[in-house]
């Protein structure tokens, strides 16, 4: 007897779902043979949810054909619209329990995803690779199937590609990393050519072009190079490439390094005003604990704001293969939710997971954006520039900032750290270590700690007098919330 044990509310929320979905199961002249029902079991036993379309030259009823094979399969009759049917499994009890809780999990930031048209995808060593020297070329492939596969229905794609230096040790035919600079960067540089080799044989076989992109530091520092690393990403993209960024190994040094992949990024979404970043990772996303050591512990699937909490949850370094860890996800969250990205971090060696991801899918933990894009300028002081102090603040200092946006004054500065000048750019810490602004200074760190506590009408006549002056030791124009 046909199974008819779903609510209105869950028929309603599958219907949405099988609108994504493309026809797996085709029924033709000879209707429900038991090929074709053994094809739906295998199928539904892995999705679930799968879609079946009765062919024209089918001689039964579509009504009658899908309710037959909904019955055979043992699954529920979701829709049946025009000549296509939507079949669901649902067996036990706990399916229908853990259908309900996926339901409550497509949250409205989830949603959006949806509709995101610029998507820039950062991939991880550990993904693309075995180990040192072996290249996975089997989730490469699946990668770039993804990529394109999205960039067909009409969504921009940037890569940015972890696995220079990994694929240089198997050009090579080394299993382990160097420990000198001057020997990574010759590998790297060896590598690169390598893995774009690949990426550019694998994107040819799906129609698509590849775009290499190498950045260093210098690139985000100086602001007429941030505007024109802008401008070339969205050319490449406007030309229907697709491009693929990585950090200049070759040459760059502590000084000039963005720092990590993962960092790199999320620099790259808001150098593109990105409408969504998602890092594919080994990790299957942020959990409240370690699951190596606690089994109990479970994925947390959106986090609003990046607490000291959500930063002692993300501990520290990642696999022996990568630099980045859960807490460099953490920092490139940081980054692209203020900037007004969107951030998932999803398990890349999951079958469809860019599509899934962007279908809103609950995979994964995704850190929604606070805000629309930065302008050009904010971004540039947020994100572009390189951090050279901490200024902390107090109470009520942090109460007027995050309420009302307010310039920073000296009166509401408790500590202040680093090694700055006048122009730098510094964070604003809480007392509690939360970094609520980013902002460029009027004053030097000397300065501000002699003026730090003060009202503006405490400070200095030598200082009160300079032509230069400024009751600010952050503007609020010159200032990005992280909040």
């Amino acid at each position: 007897m046909l199974k008819n044990s779903l609510t209105g509310k869950q028929k309603s929320f599958l219907c949405s779902e099988g609108m994504k979905l493309e026809p797996v199961v085709m029924i033709g002249k000879d209707a429900v043979t038991p090929a074709v029902v053994q094809s739906a079991r295998d199928v539904i036993r892995k999705r679930e949810l799968i879609k079946v379309r009765v062919l024209n030259n089918c001689l039964e009823d579509t009504d009658t054909v899908i309710t037959m094979l909904a019955e055979r399969c043992d699954a529920n009759l979701v829709q049946i619209k025009g000549n296509t049917g939507l079949l669901f499994r649902l067996r036990q009890a706990e399916d229908r329990a853990a259908m309900t809780e996926r339901m409550e999990h497509i949250t409205e930031a989830r949603r959006r995803l949806r509709d995101a048209k610029r998507i820039v995808v950062k991939v991880g060593t550990s993904t693309l690779a075995y180990g040192p020297g072996r290249m996975n070329l089997y989730n490469i492939e699946r990668l770039v199937r993804g990529l394109v596969d999205a960039a067909n229905q009409g969504k921009e794609m940037i890569l940015v590609s972890s696995g220079a230096i990994a694929a240089g040790l198997s050009r090579l035919g080394l299993t382990e990393k160097p420990a000198g600079i001057p020997e990574r960067q010759a590998i790297a540089a060896i590598g690169q050519g390598m893995l774009m080799h690949i990426y550019e044989k694998i994107f040819a076989e799906y129609g698509k072009l590849a775009a290499q992109v190498l950045l260093t530091r210098e690139n985000s520092v100086r602001h007429n190079q941030y505007s024109h690393s802008r401008d070339a990403l969205r050319a490449m993209i406007a030309m229907g490439a697709i491009p693929v960024v990585n950090e200049n190994d070759a040459v760059t040094v502590d000084e000039i390094k963005i720092g990590d992949n993962d960092q790199l990024s999320a620099t790259v979404a808001t150098l593109v005003d990105a409408d969504a970043l998602i890092i594919l990772s080994d990790i299957d996303g942020l959990y409240t604990a370690n699951p190596a050591t606690h089994p109990d512990a479970r994925i947390i699937d959106e986090v609003t704001e990046i607490t000291p909490e959500i930063e002692r949850l993300a501990g520290g370094a990642g696999s022996a293969m990568g630099t980045g860890g859960m807490m460099t996800k953490i920092e490139a969250a940081k980054v692209a939710m203020n900037a007004g990205v969107p951030m998932v971090i999803a398990p890349g060696a999951r079958d469809h997971v860019i599509r899934d991801v962007l279908a809103g899918e609950p995979i994964g933990t995704i850190f929604p954006a606070k805000e629309s894009h930065l302008r050009l300028r904010k971004s540039w002081i947020a994100f572009g520039k390189r951090i050279e102090g901490n200024v902390v603040v107090d109470r009520g200092c942090e109460k007027a900032m995050r309420q009302c946006g307010s310039s920073l004054l000296a009166a509401g500065i408790v500590a202040v750290d680093g090694t700055f000048g006048r122009g730098s750019t510094v964070r604003v810490l809480t007392k509690d270590g939360q970094e609520i602004a980013r902002g460029i200074v009027n004053y030097s760190k000397e300065e501000i700690a002699e003026l730090m506590g003060r009202q503006t009408k405490d400070f200095p006549a030598s200082l009160t007098q300079q032509d230069d002056f400024h009751e600010e030791v952050i503007h609020r124009d010159n200032m990005v919330l992280m909040v």
